[in-house]
This record gives structure tokens, C-alpha cells and sequence, in this order.
């Protein structure tokens, strides 16, 4: 122990880094009221048995102590002080020789309860009975060391006026709190009787949207019923799609041999019409003839007709020389010789008659012939028929050039 001070009634040891306070005598007790340093302890209204404090390197703290004899009645002995900590060759050290004394700028003093400092005539108090007496010139600090740090200097008075604020504010919180419970109470009031009401409503809305499913349901079955119909016929549709593509493939098979045959049919019409166009300048031609035969039958016609006049004149003149020759032959008897030339003459037109009677017979046969080739000749005998007519034709005609 370094020192002793008897009227605080306390004694120190100090370490290198911290110092440790205690009471000097049996049955003593301590309670921390506040330190300006770090401390082993929190301050509280309990008793303890020692206080360990740790000031910062260099700097100097105080510490609020109350000591009590627990042996002695609270009145008999009770004591509350500050004590200073300062540095001495490098170590804590605690003065137990007097007791710390705030100073004038920043007056302030150790309870039994707590530390109370002055600032602008308002008391600032760490002493728990200080809750309930708030007022504009008392107010009350939950926090005895800012109180300490205040008093030394490293505390300011913004800080001590915030934190009664903030105890302030937060004696407050009861009330606000109770105001925000009937608030939240009266929200949820009416939230509720909304919630009823939309309760209500989706109620309503659910009932409607099961009548709606149970119809829906239903209709699905029926469409489901009708999908499967339609599922068959489709499966029957494809069936029967298959037939007909297979249908329509032979179709377009066909079709195609179909278009080569009419392709070729077009080509066989094109020579046919050719052949046609031939045929048909062919008989064009054999017509011409035709005519022209014609026109020579005609010719034939009126020769014949020539010759019938003729042989009807030489039949007449015939009978008249006969009947000149009846009349004559008494007075030409004398001329025997003359009634024998008229007599060959008369056989010699009798055979000339004759022989016009078959030139004329063999011309009607002939023109019988060429009308009956003319009529059932084809196309390709028609060339030979005509040049057998042409043939009969020219003998014909020399012949009646001689006749």
C-alpha cells in the first residue's frame, strides 16, 4: 500500500497499466458512483468489495466512491469524495491524501446515489431518485462517468445536455408508445373490420369462383369427352388421310403416264393432222379429177348423143336410099353396077351402125365404171382408179376420133 487516507476510510495499490482501490478495515464496503477511466465495473447503487480503474496512458481521471461501514448503522458512517488519478514515474497513481475538488467553471459533487454537476443553474444528476424529479433546472443523467469526464475536462456540455435529452426523450417513450399502441390498436381495429370486409368479399368471391370451377369442371369433362371424339376421329382422319394421299400419289402416277400418253397422242394427232392436211390436198386433187372426169363424161355424153343423132339421120337416110332405091330400082337397071356400089355402101353403113351401137354401149359401160371406181374408191386406190379411168378415158376418145 502506497498511502492511506483515514478519513476516507480506503486504500490503493497501483499496478503498471491500473490502479486497485479497496476498503482499509473489516466489514467496509464500496460503490462505485462514477470514473472518468476505463473501470472494471459499471457504476450502480451495489456494493462491492474493491474498484479496479484504468487510466489512459499520460492522462489524468477521477473516480466517485462511496464507503460504507456495514457494521455501523448508515447515519453513524457514510462517506461520498472524488479521488484524482495522475501518472508518477510512469505508473497510475491515486491520491488518497485529500479528496478531489471540482473546480469553479465546472461545479460539481459526489453523492450518496450518484454524481450531480452544474451547468447554466441546471442541475445535471446521476442519482437514481433524480427519474422522477425532472424539471427545466433538474434533469437527470443515466451515466455517472460523463458526469466524472465532464467535471476533469473531457466531456463537453453539449454532451451532458444530449444525453439528459436523450433520458428525457426516452421517459417519453412510455407515453409516445402508449399513443402508438392505441393508434396501432385503432389501425388494427380497423384493419380487422377491413379484413372482415374483404374477408367477406373473397368469401363471396370464392363461392363464386367454385360455382365457376364446378361449371368449368363440368364443361372441361365435356370438353375432354369432345377431345376424345375428336382425338378418334382424328386417328381416323389420318387413317383415311393416308388412304387418300396413297390414293392421290397413284393419282399423280397416273396422271403422269396420263401426260406422257397425251403428250405422245399430241405428237401422233400432229402427224395424224398432217397426214390429214395431206389427205385432204390429196382429195382436193381427186376431186379436181373427179370434175374434170366428169366434165369428160359430160363431153362423152353429148358426143354419144352426136353419134345417136347421126345413126338416127343414117338410119332415116338409110330408109329414104331404101325407099329411094325401091323407087329407082326399076329405072336404074341399068345401072347394076351402080345399085351393087349402093348396096355395099348400104351393108357398109349397116356395119358402121353396128359398130357405133357397141362403141355406144362400151361408152356407157365405160362411164358406169367410172362413176362406180369414183363412188367406192378409197383414198389410196383412188390414184390407180384414176389412172385406169384417165387410161380408158384417152382410148375412148381416139376411138371416137376414128369413129
Amino acid at each position: 500500500m502506497s498511502s492511506k487516507l483515514f478519513i476516507n476510510r480506503v486504500a490503493a495499490q497501483q499496478n503498471p497499466d491500473s490502479v486497485f482501490v479497496l476498503p482499509d478495515f473489516s466489514g467496509a464496503h464500496i460503490r462505485l458512483l462514477g470514473a472518468s477511466c476505463k473501470t472494471d465495473i459499471a457504476p450502480s447503487g451495489n456494493w462491492v468489495d474493491s474498484v479496479t480503474f484504468f487510466p489512459a496512458t499520460g492522462r489524468s481521471a477521477i473516480v466517485a466512491l462511496m464507503v460504507r461501514n456495514a457494521e455501523k448503522s448508515p447515519g453513524d458512517w457514510n462517506r461520498s469524495f472524488f479521488l484524482k488519478i495522475t501518472w508518477r514515474e510512469g505508473k497510475p497513481w491515486i491520491n488518497l491524501d485529500e479528496a478531489w475538488v471540482s473546480p469553479a467553471d465546472r461545479p460539481g459533487h459526489a453523492s450518496e446515489w450518484g454524481v450531480t454537476v452544474q451547468i447554466n443553474d441546471v442541475t445535471y444528476s446521476s442519482v437514481f431518485s433524480d427519474e422522477k424529479r425532472q424539471s427545466p433546472t433538474r434533469r437527470f443523467v443515466r451515466d455517472g462517468n460523463l458526469l466524472c469526464r465532464y467535471l476533469i475536462g473531457d466531456a463537453t456540455t453539449d454532451e451532458v445536455q444530449a444525453a439528459a435529452q436523450a433520458f428525457q426523450e426516452e421517459q417519453a417513450w412510455p407515453a409516445k408508445y402508449a399513443a402508438l399502441e392505441q393508434q396501432c390498436a385503432e389501425a388494427a381495429e380497423e384493419e380487422a373490420k377491413a379484413w372482415v370486409a374483404r374477408h367477406t368479399a373473397l368469401e363471396e368471391k370464392v363461392a363464386s369462383l367454385r360455382n365457376q370451377l364446378a361449371s368449368e369442371e363440368i364443361r372441361s369433362a365435356t370438353m375432354l369427352d369432345k377431345w376424345a371424339e375428336l382425338k378418334e376421329a382424328l386417328a381416323t382422319s389420318e387413317v383415311v388421310h393416308q388412304e387418300q394421299s396413297a390414293k392421290i400419289a397413284d393419282l399423280h402416277n397416273k396422271l403422269a403416264a396420263e401426260e406422257i400418253a397425251a403428250a405422245a397422242a399430241q405428237q401422233e394427232c400432229a402427224k395424224l393432222e398432217k397426214q390429214f392436211a395431206a389427205q385432204q390436198s390429196a382429195l382436193k386433187a381427186h376431186q379436181e379429177e373427179v370434175a374434170r372426169l366428169e366434165n369428160v363424161r359430160d363431153d362423152q355424153l353429148r358426143t354419144i348423143q352426136d353419134l345417136q343423132l347421126q345413126h338416127t339421120a343414117a338410119t332415116m337416110e338409110i330408109e329414104d336410099l331404101k325407099k329411094q332405091l325401091a323407087a329407082k330400082e326399076g329405072a336404074f337397071n341399068f345401072s347394076r353396077s351402080r345399085a351393087v356400089d349402093l348396096a355395099g355402101e348400104v351393108d357398109r353403113l349397116t356395119k358402121a351402125l353396128k359398130t357405133t351401137n357397141e362403141q355406144k354401149a362400151v361408152a356407157q359401160r365405160s362411164i358406169r365404171t367410172i362413176k362406180e371406181a369414183v363412188k367406192h374408191a378409197g383414198l389410196g386406190q383412188r390414184q390407180a382408179t384414176l389412172n385406169a379411168i384417165s387410161k380408158e378415158c384417152d382410148e375412148l376418145l381416139e376411138f371416137l376420133k376414128a369413129s
